[in-house]
Parts: C-alpha cells; structure tokens; sequence
C-alpha cells in the first residue's frame, strides 16, 4: 500500500501464529496476494487527502501481500471493498473523522466519551467539543485505554501506567483551561495490575494540579463467566477499598445486562467499610510499583506449608486491615491472608476477589485462604487460582483477553469466545 497504517487489533499474535502455520504446511505463501484467499481485498482504497473533514480515496498502487499482513506492515485497522472504508480505531468512519462523530453525538446524548489515543487536542477540535458540550449540558468522558495510546505518548513515556496519566492530563488540562467541568476520567487496562496503578497515578497527578474530576473505573476485556467477573472485582475492588472511583463498569464478553448485576454486588460490597489501620512502617510500601515482600512461592490455602504465617481480617474494611498488619509486622516470612465468607460460589469468589486483589497486586500477600465451607473444595481451590491469576501474581491456566459485546461486534463474540476456549483451554 502507499502508506503504513498501525493495526490496533487484539487478534494480530493470534493471526500471525495462525498464519505462520499454514506457510509450514505449505498451505500458503507469504508472497502471495491477500486477495488470493480474500476476493474482497482485490481492490483497495487509500486516502489521498482531507480538505475540510472530507476524505478523497484512489486505488492503491501496490498489492497488499501476506508477507505484509504478517509483519503488520501493511496492517489494516479498518474494512475495505470497492468504493468503502470503514475505519476501526484507525481515527475516522464512513468518512466522518472520529472528532466530528463525536461531535454529531453529542447533539443528541448525555455523555460523549473520546479516546485520547485517536482524537488530536490540536487544531482546536476538543474545545469545539467540550463548546458544544457545555451548550447542551452534555458530559464529556476522557477514556484512556492502555492498548491504544498515541504514539507521541508512547514515544515520550512508553507503553505504561505513566503514559496512560500523561495522556489524560493532556486532555484534563484543556478542559480546566475551557474551565469545563462536566467531566470524568478513566483508565482502563486488560491488565489489573496496569490498571490499579495508572488511576493511582491519576490520582496524585489531578491533586498535584489541583484537579478533582470523577474518576470511572473498569477492567477491559476481562472476559466472561467466573473469570470476567473475578478480574473485574480485582481491579475495581483494589480501588474502591482505598476510596478512588466514583462510578465503575464490569466489562463482560457475556449479554449487556448480564454486567449490571456484578457491578451493584461491588458496589454494595464496599458501602460499608468501617475501621482504621495505622501503618507503623509505610516505607515498605508503594501505591505505584509492583514489589514482592518475598520470593516465597505465591500459594492457595491447599498448598501452605509450616513456613507461611496466616493473617486473618475480621473486621469490616479487611484489605486495610490485612495491609496494616502486613507493613507493620516485625519479621520478613511469607503471608498469606485469610477471611470467612458466606453465600454462593459467585458471591464468595466476587467479594474475596475484591477485598483480596489489592495485597497480591502490590506484591504483600503470598497467598490467599478464602474460608468458605459451604463451597465445595474443588471449586473453592479453583476460584483461588483464579484470583491469583487475575491478580498477576500466579498464572496457572490460559488467560483469555476478550472485548465486551456491544454494538461495534459484527459477529457472535460470545460464541467465538467460546470456540477459542473449548479449542485451547489446555494451554497453560
């Protein structure tokens, strides 16, 4: 093609293994055409200009080949055919820029959520938005998301919970300079552990700036079934139990309606979260690095030997209390954190996940003891693993990145999803 585009796809190491496969068969050949096995991509448009928001498209010169594709050199982020192109992430849709697609939204809704990874904050574009906000009393969400950062932050600041800040306060600032306030901010990442530590690092950055925006929280693409609703609690629970976040979204790979009922279990969860833990040796501890008290092996209750001490919370704001005990104690063994829990196996994995998340993210816990009885041993040792791995601290099975179902999908994405799993569950 006549220019390189950045594939922004969570498909690109499964397509390129896929891909390198069929070349070892024999099956294909990197040399040939794409449109070889795809008649569609026969004819291809590139945009030659934009003059007033209006894009001008001519054949390309050059054939797109598989050699391409796989190197992502000649990577497509948006559907093409004969006269159309239909942008994914890529910066504009059906011809329309991403900033006039907002723009157009927010003559008719509540809230407009822009990216800062493809909407520009020069040419005055943003303050024409958040102009058109303010007229309407439309609320603006600065959405960060860790997989798609401009590449100018990427550059300065790379691929990282600092480059997610560095992002939003460019778009926050505007806003104060606007002296718009409608306005929340999120930082969201597939990763809990990126995750917990960019929107700490929002935090402190909005305070150094005297900023005191709404804060929405969300893991994305975390998944579906107990996995999605365990990472989910991860992530979110680790903030809420320090008090940050003012609105969140589960983020399920499951029917939209499916996600209100985990986030109002969240939510109830932490309506009551008495008692206070003074930290006798705060200097062991930091909010915005992963650092491991120990080497010990990171364990499920099943798995602790003699040389691990057990903490137990009784209180009603147990990660504060574990977090205290944890930083205050006076000898350097492995710890693992135990804490009684009623109800059904979804409920105790919800709860334990979010009240348990934070000390494994930090790097405190070595260990997790959910004590629930009425949970059958297999399944509790299972909802254990699980947080552990949604935690990032012990990986045990494969971990499946999957995007939310919502109108964008033009496929079964839950089928899909399940096709992948039932075809590759066995790795580890």
């Amino acid at each position: 093609l006549d220019n390189v585009y950045m594939q922004c796809s969570q498909t690109k190491g499964f397509c390129g293994v896929t891909i390198a496969k069929l070349v070892e068969e024999g099956k294909i050949s990197l040399d040939d055409p794409v449109s070889k096995y795809l008649p569609e991509f026969k004819e291809l448009w590139v945009q030659e200009s934009d003059k007033d928001g209006v894009k001008v498209l001519r054949k390309a010169k050059n054939v797109l080949t598989v050699r391409m594709v796989l190197n992502h050199t000649g990577g497509f982020p948006f559907e093409c055919s004969a006269k159309r192109a239909d942008v994914r992430g890529g910066g504009w849709s059906g011809g329309a820029p991403l900033r006039q697609i907002a723009s157009i939204a927010a003559d008719s809704v509540d809230k407009v959520r822009i990216n800062p990874g493809n909407y520009r904050t020069s040419g005055g574009e943003l303050e024409a938005l958040i102009e058109k906000c303010r007229k309407r009393g439309v609320a603006l969400r600065i959405g960060v998301n860790h997989g798609s950062l401009a590449r100018h932050i990427v550059d300065k600041l790379g691929d990282t919970p600092a480059g997610m800040v560095e992002s939003a306060m460019e778009f926050l600032r505007i806003c104060v300079k606007e002296q718009f306030d409608q306005v929340v901010v999120s930082m969201k990442s597939s990763n809990t552990r990126v995750m917990v530590h960019a929107y700490r690092l929002l935090v402190e950055a909005m305070e150094r700036e005297g900023m005191a925006f709404p804060i929405h929280l969300g893991v994305t693409e975390a998944g579906n079934g107990i996995e999605g609703r365990i990472k989910s609690a991860v992530g979110i629970g680790a903030l809420l139990a320090d008090g940050v976040g003012d609105t969140i979204r589960v983020s399920l790979t499951e029917a939209p309606e499916n996600e209100v009922p985990v986030a109002k279990m969240l939510v109830d969860h932490f309506q009551n979260r008495s008692g206070e833990f003074e930290v006798l040796h705060p200097e062991k501890y930091s909010p915005f690095e992963y650092r491991r008290r120990t080497s010990a092996p990171i364990v499920a209750h099943s798995e602790i030997t003699d040389d691990y001490i057990v903490i137990d919370a009784v209180s009603d704001n147990p990660t504060t209390e574990w977090r205290a005990a944890i930083l205050n104690a006076d000898h350097d063994k492995p710890v693992v954190i135990r804490r009684k829990y009623e109800g059904s196996a979804e409920e105790v994995a919800l709860y334990a996940a979010a009240d348990m998340g934070q000390l494994l993210l930090d790097g405190l816990a070595d260990g997790i003891w959910i004590d629930a009885p009425q949970i059958a041993e297999e399944v509790l040792h299972n909802i254990e693993l699980i947080i552990l791995q949604a935690s990032r601290a012990r990986f045990s099975q494969t971990e499946y990145i999957a995007c939310p179902s919502c109108g964008r999908t033009l496929y079964n994405i839950e089928q899909a999803l399940a096709d992948i799993k039932a075809r590759t569950s066995h790795l580890k």
